[in-house]
């Protein structure tokens, strides 16, 4: 997520007792909607408030109308053609005046309102934001609490720095990436700071930095005993630039045994984190706004699966190419020279951005991965590699009114499996009333952790369900 800029989502009450006037006489003529939004917020910040067709619409700033305030309060949406609008609300930190963010429609609600010919809806009230930053959140208590938690992990990196970079360390390329990138990301976390999900992920990152910094200064990189939801980063080769990614490791992880791995790719306009939420089934599609702003990691991870989540090199273009898949390959690598993981247990998954490219990397290194499950992702450049899936089973999940990414993606695909014949392994998942965004509900409950249990890359189920 930019650091510039923090998204919220809204799940509003919709009250519409009074008056709805409509001109039935007149079927074009346009009707107004009415309202107020609630929503704590920084000085100076830009509340935008859209309403359009429908979420994968929004997802491409096709909104048909919008308005822009300043302050909590009323709000007014005029010349609105009649028909059924679903809505949505951010607060943008810069005060630009094109509301950009509603191209990013993860964050969109799918609550409707009608407007009838010359109808003025009245009462709408948008309350209960996701990711809503309370300027009063940071308190001198709160402050001092944070700045020496961020002092003590500087001060305890840089020493360890300086040691490791005298006695010429592999440590300083080993584990310094991670432990800067904890402290730096902590930092831009404080910037925006304003509800109990920043703080948990400020604690998250700076309280174990001191021990693991001070542990390296010594010749020990203790980094791989964090458990839970935790950060970690490289040292490019490309660029020299760290880049950073998301695990969970399971508190059950040791190194007796080796774990099954899961490469969890983000959707566009997000980052290592959101990828990881979404994997779990905690993304904002899914959970309510008081959850998000309350708790920043997934409550519910499986016990026997390790997750990485790449950044993609903050690579904001179509699929995983260029840097953004060297990113993933050096993310499977890194985790593997850290963690016992089975090699026969490798799996790869990703919606949106992340589904086009698991179909990329899936098909281009097959051999690597025990399944891969692409959602809501485009083919286009891959359609040549079909033959591929032969290589590596597939599970493909689209929603046939996808407004974003055309279901025709997935089933042109599909119709290259049921040309290959013999023995291939896939199974299409198409859901009739589901658009773009709706599809990412497949991650709920655990559900792909459960179809990549029965994968191995030595021992492969056989299946092929090709069909709609």
């Amino acid at each position: 997520m930019s650091k510039k800029t923090f998204l919220a989502m809204l799940i509003f009450a919709l009250s519409c007792g009074g008056s709805r006037i409509s001109q039935l006489n007149e079927p074009n003529k346009p009707g107004t909607i009415l309202g107020e939004v609630t929503v704590r917020k920084p000085a100076g910040s830009t509340i935008y408030l859209g309403i359009g067709t429908s979420l994968d619409e929004m997802s491409f700033g096709r909104c048909v109308k919008y308005t822009v305030l300043k302050e909590s309060g009323p709000f007014r949406i005029e010349d609105v053609p009649p028909g059924t609008y679903c809505m949505s609300a951010f607060v943008d930190l810069d005060g630009n005046v094109q509301p950009n963010i509603l191209r990013e429609a993860y964050y969109l609600c799918q609550t409707r309102i009608s407007v009838g010919p010359g109808e003025k809806v009245k009462n709408v009230v948008v309350k209960g934001f996701y990711n809503e930053r309370d300027p009063s959140f940071k308190t001198s208590k709160r402050t001092a609490e944070y700045e020496l938690l961020r002092n003590k992990a500087r001060a305890a990196v840089e020493d360890a720095y300086r040691k490791l970079n005298a006695e010429r360390s592999n440590l300083l390329n080993e584990v310094m990436p991670t432990l800067r990138a904890m402290v730096f990301e902590a930092e831009e976390t404080w910037a925006i700071a304003g509800n109990e999900a920043d703080w948990e992920h400020i604690n998250r990152l700076l309280e174990p930095v001191a021990e693991l910094a001070s542990n390296a200064a010594v010749g020990v990189d203790s980094s791989t005993s964090l458990r839970g939801c935790i950060l970690r980063a490289y040292l490019s080769e490309l660029d020299g630039t760290v880049q950073r990614y998301a695990m969970h490791v399971p508190e059950e992880y040791d190194d007796s045994r080796a774990f099954s791995l899961v490469i969890a790719l983000h959707t566009a306009g997000s980052d290592h984190w959101s990828g990881l939420r979404l994997v779990a089934g905690f993304s904002n599609i899914v959970i309510g706004a008081e959850e998000a702003n309350r708790s920043f990691f997934p409550r519910e991870m499986p016990s026997d699966f390790i997750i990485a989540a790449p950044n993609g090199y903050g690579f904001d273009g179509p699929g995983y190419r260029g840097p953004a898949e060297y990113d993933v390959m050096k993310v499977l690598e890194d985790v593997q020279s850290r963690y016992n993981i089975d090699k026969d247990r490798i799996y790869l998954t990703g919606a949106s951005k992340g589904g086009q490219g698991t179909w990329e990397i899936g098909l281009k290194h097959p051999e690597i991965f025990a399944a891969i499950a692409p959602v809501c992702g485009a083919t286009g450049g891959v359609r040549l590699m079909a033959s591929e899936i032969r290589r590596v089973p597939t599970f493909v999940f689209h929603g046939a009114k996808d407004g974003v990414t055309s279901v025709n993606e997935s089933r042109v695909m599909t119709a290259a499996v049921r040309r290959l014949g013999g023995d291939v392994r896939y199974k299409y998942f198409e859901y009739p009333d589901w658009g773009h965004f709706a599809t990412y509900q497949i991650y709920e409950g655990g559900r792909i952790f459960d179809l990549f249990r029965e994968q191995a890359r030595s021992r492969p189920t056989n299946f092929l369900h090709a069909g709609g």
